[in-house]
């Protein structure tokens, strides 16, 4: 019976212990599977951690290069304003220049018109006057005829005369 008693003692305390190495495997395999959900965890928290940190950085190498074409962007800007307002100071003074030139040219333009309308008005008159001046001519002509005929008689009346003295003239003497 003490046999019995210490095999009993003995089978409760392997029991016991056997109880205990189960719970301790239990805890263990327990602890292991938290270890393991804590190292993916961890492994995800850094994997997040570095995806964050890659795209953190992304993110400022875009903002830099953003930057980068805004500075260039805003240089190219001002350069088109400064080229924009030189090319309208040139375009202001030759439309300042072709305005004058258009003033003179209507003067002159006016002017013309007013001579031409001058000369118009003297053609007129003068072709009004034409055929009066036509008439006179014919009547001058006319006369010229006339005073011509007139001259030619007389002139050879004169030689006759002439004539007719210097043979009375001669047979005198």
């Amino acid at each position: 019976m003490e046999l019995r008693s210490k095999y009993d003692a003995l089978q409760v305390e392997l029991e016991g212990e056997v109880r205990e190495h189960a719970r301790d495997v239990n805890a263990k395999e327990k602890m292991q599977r938290e270890l393991d959900e804590l190292r993916e965890l961890l492994e995800t928290k850094v994997s997040e951690e570095t995806r964050r940190r890659e795209v953190e950085r992304s993110r400022e190498l875009e903002l830099a290069n953003l930057r980068r074409d805004y500075d260039s962007t805003h240089q190219e800007l001002v350069q088109l304003r400064k080229s924009a307002l030189e090319q309208e100071r040139q375009l202001e003074l030759e439309k300042d220049v072709v305005k004058r030139e258009y003033n003179s040219l209507e003067r002159s333009h006016k002017s013309l018109l007013d001579r031409e309308r001058t000369a118009q008005s003297q053609l007129t008159k003068l072709q009004e006057q034409l055929p009066s001046l036509e008439q006179t001519v014919r009547s001058l002509t006319k006369e010229l005829s006339t005073a011509k005929s007139q001259s030619n008689d007389t002139a050879m009346e004169l030689a006759e005369v002439t004539k007719d003295k210097e043979v009375g003239h001669s047979s005198r003497f």
